[in-house]
């Protein structure tokens, strides 16, 4: 028996085409389901589990990877709103009236392990204090919370010195 899905035999008028496609739509459509939900079952099944473990192993990968390029981001945005502050607060021991004369040399060599220290700003710092031991980091902390007293950079050593610390018992 011709479909009247797709093109019979002879020519077929609207009527009679919906009417078949009505019929094959009620009738033949669940009979042949029927027939075949044996078999046909558990292999839609299968696929519907297949789909789904490869949509729940997309999502963590894409739930991984967004938490890592967010941290990231948040470290990134810390220390740039870092870097700002410094920027545009005066240093916590200074006057505000007094500010510093451009003609009068400052200390560049207070016997510091970071050579010319007050020449670098805290971004600039907080990548030359990766390298300092633990006695160094003491002195450039003592040094920074007398004058500056730029919290991205105490805050940088005091993290670097807990890394270093040994474990407590």
């Amino acid at each position: 028996m011709p479909t009247l899905w797709g093109t019979g035999w002879g020519r077929v008028s609207e009527e009679e085409n919906l009417g078949g496609q009505l019929l094959d739509l009620l009738v033949y459509a669940p009979i042949g389901l029927l027939l075949e939900a044996r078999d046909l079952i558990p292999k839609l099944a299968d696929r519907g589990r297949g789909q789904v473990a490869l949509t729940q192993l997309a999502g963590k990968v894409a739930g991984n990877r967004g938490r890592a390029d967010t941290a990231q981001l948040f470290r990134q945005l810390l220390e740039a709103a870092g870097a700002a502050v410094d920027l545009i607060t005066p240093d916590r021991h200074e006057d505000p009236d007094e500010l510093d004369d451009p003609d009068e040399p400052e200390d560049d060599d207070p016997g510091l392990p970071i050579e010319n220290y007050n020449a670098f700003s805290a971004p600039q710092l907080l990548e030359k204090l990766e390298a300092l031991d633990q006695r160094q980091l003491d002195t450039i902390l003592a040094y920074e919370q007398a004058h500056r007293d730029r919290q991205t950079v105490t805050n940088r050593i005091k993290q670097l010195s807990a890394r270093s610390a040994p474990p407590s018992d």
